[in-house]
């Protein structure tokens, strides 16, 4: 539903406000919506930049621009475990999905 919707790139990459007016869903409904697409295999990515800002990678080095991005950020991830957690299921699903070829390497 909401991956359907995204580009591949950070510079195309959809406010969550025009999301919700596409899907007629509240942010949060938003939110959860693109959860359940996430625990469901999709590689959705936010941009760091901007927050709000929903994006697909169009090859690996998006995903590891995101990853090393992430990383190193001023919101370290370390002290927050919930987020540690959903970022190690992304690269797991991301994996799959170039195993799957749906990534281009």
């Amino acid at each position: 539903m909401i991956a359907e919707l995204l580009h591949t790139s950070a510079i195309r990459a959809t406010p969550a406000a025009e999301l919700s007016r596409l899907t007629a869903l509240t942010e949060s409904e938003l939110q959860d919506q693109i959860e359940k697409e996430r625990e469901a295999g999709a590689v959705i990515l936010e941009t760091l930049q901007q927050p709000g800002r929903y994006y697909l990678p169009e090859q690996v080095r998006d995903l590891y621009r995101y990853l090393w991005t992430v990383s190193d950020s001023k919101y370290h991830l370390a002290h927050d475990q919930r987020k540690r957690r959903e970022l190690a299921n992304m690269v797991k699903r991301s994996l799959a999905q170039i195993h799957r070829g749906r990534i281009l390497l």
